[in-house]
């Protein structure tokens, strides 16, 4: 698949390989192909190859750049976020917090189960709102987690300490929270990358974001187990970013016109000397040209806001409002559109722009696709041709892309028929059946295996587990396959200036709502599902916690 400068996804070509062995070279072999298929028929330039970071996929795309340096081979971020999350939970001490996310898990399934509390619930939050009408008026669902997806858990437990009020008999809130408090940001950063077009500079303000907020949780936390779990994360973090083209996603963020150099420690990397010996090298390495005489006035008038560019950084706050008023992500293509004339060619600094921003940072549409590809291919169709298959996914995919156009999303998915019903009568409750809150919430402790056995693949032990493997493999690469880049590496914690948190509140309010509309959607989806039929009788469980 082939993403565009205008965040477009295009899906080229889908081979079937299931017959074959797939190796590295193999690999490069059908990425050569579409590459001529790209630039001979769809008169495309290729400017990046983008892949998981498996071993094959990398080694691949290591021998791709050395055959073509002007490539940029990025790792699928999507997916090296996620290996962060494993990298967390194989910290020991989280085997607690495992535990305790199957006791939150079994007190979902059940309350889901339970028509009359959901309506109890339904109606206490409704009398809550006409008790503070200045608040935002809402009333929280109960959401199960029930796809393979770690942030599905997240979300599932965020809404369940939503509703802690009438909840925290039956759950232990403090070990909660403090997992959630470590994972939160890794889930609004993984939602903000696994976005169709993700750009290199979102990429690395994230990153940037992720490091602040776990050194500020690791000056405030007192907890020895807490503190081996955060320098966890900082440390698998500083280890994905020193597996990247360093150079091209820190050209990406001084090319956005929101960040230039604001965000990075005055260090002599990013001088205005440092600055365009960076992008004057970018150009020789991508164009392999002569650097144009105009390019270096350019930069300098860029970082400086003169000449051609005097109005910009007013003209892209502009656009960044206007963005966040329709609830999009600022695009700096669309920005640096606004500085030109259409009959004009692009300058030498927009065309080394254009070249960046084009690059996606992820895999997402082919995992996207590929899930398609299982929704459709079943048991009753299992003869379909892949060319056939392809044509429903595209099918689907494009309709898709028309109701997210559309705004037309939700109210597909809003139900017209009440889901729960309303409340039925009090029934009278024997107290001497009423269970004492010690005999619900029985004392777990730590075990000395790292989870225990789950059979459920969607559990949040199973997805801990596979994502622990994967960063394991990922560990375990070639050290050869690093890619050259063009000055030293920097650590996230020297690269940063983290005294100024304008850039990170930037990136938080994007990602929060991002994240905020995944949980609606999600809330959405799970309207469907009444629960599980029951007789509306009081059992243990439901007298202690309805008393």
């Amino acid at each position: 698949m082939i993403t565009t400068a205008k965040h477009e996804v295009h899906t080229v070509r889908v081979v079937d390989v299931s017959s074959e062995r797939t190796t590295a070279n193999h690999l490069k072999a059908l990425v050569l192909s579409v590459m001529k298929d790209v630039e001979g028929n769809w008169k495309a330039t290729v400017v990046a190859i983008t892949s998981d970071a498996s071993g094959e996929s990398r080694a691949a795309r290591k021998r791709l750049v050395d055959e073509f340096p002007w490539l940029v081979a990025p790792d699928c971020f999507a997916h090296q976020i996620n290996l962060v999350v494993g990298d967390y939970y194989k910290v020991p001490s989280t085997s607690l917090f495992i535990q305790y996310t199957k006791k939150a898990t079994d007190l979902i399934t059940w309350l889901r189960s339970k028509t009359i509390v959901l309506s109890m619930l339904r109606d206490i939050q409704k009398a809550l709102n006409l008790a503070n009408p200045s608040q935002t008026q809402r009333v929280l669902g109960v959401i199960c987690a029930v796809l393979t997806r770690w942030t599905v858990h997240y979300l599932t437990f965020q809404r369940l300490l939503d509703l802690r009020a009438t909840l925290d008999i039956l759950v232990d809130v403090p070990s909660c929270i403090r997992m959630l408090t470590h994972i939160g940001p890794l889930a609004l950063a993984v939602n903000f990358a696994q976005a169709a077009h993700c750009r290199l500079d979102e990429v690395l303000i994230i990153l940037g974001y992720l490091i602040s907020k776990y050194l500020s949780l690791l000056e405030t936390t007192t907890s020895p187990d807490d503190q081996i779990g955060l320098r966890a994360i900082i440390d698998s973090l500083e280890k994905r970013w020193s597996k990247c083209d360093q150079t091209v996603f820190i050209a990406a963020v001084i090319l956005n016109p929101l960040y230039k150099a604001k965000p990075f420690a005055q260090i002599r990397q990013f001088t205005t000397a440092g600055i365009t010996s960076l992008l004057l090298k970018l150009w020789q390495w991508f164009q392999s040209s002569p650097v144009p005489e105009s390019l270096r006035k350019e930069i300098l008038d860029y970082l400086q806001d003169r000449g051609d560019y005097k109005c910009f950084s007013e003209w892209a706050e502009g656009e960044q409002n206007a963005a966040e008023t329709q609830r999009e992500r600022p695009d700096p293509l669309r920005m640096y559109k606004g500085i030109r004339f259409p009959d004009k060619p692009l300058s030498p600094l927009q065309m080394l722009a254009q070249r960046i921003f084009s690059i996606c940072a992820n895999s997402a549409s082919c995992e996207w696709l590929f899930s398609l590809f299982g929704l459709i291919l079943t048991k009753l169709r299992s003869r379909l041709a892949l060319e056939k298959m392809l044509d429903l996914a595209e099918l689907r995919l494009h309709l898709q892309d028309e109701y997210m156009r559309r705004g037309s999303v939700k109210d597909r998915l809003r139900c017209p028929r009440h889901i729960i019903p309303d409340p039925l009568p009090p029934q009278n409750k024997d107290p001497t059946t009423m269970a004492s809150s010690d005999e619900i919430t029985p004392e777990i402790t730590p075990e000395t295996n790292r989870f225990d056995s789950d059979s459920d693949e969607n559990s949040l032990t199973s997805i801990a587990e596979a994502l622990g493997q994967c960063s394991e493999l990922d560990d375990a690469e070639d050290p050869a396959a690093t890619f050259t880049l063009i000055f030293e590496q920097i650590q996230l914690q020297q690269l940063f200036n983290f005294s100024d948190d304008t850039w990170t509140k930037l990136m938080e309010r994007i990602g929060m709502r991002s994240l905020d509309d995944k949980l609606e959607f999600y809330e959405l989806v799970e309207l469907d599902a009444e629960g599980e039929a029951d007789n509306q009788t009081f059992d243990d469980m439901m007298s202690s916690t309805v008393s």
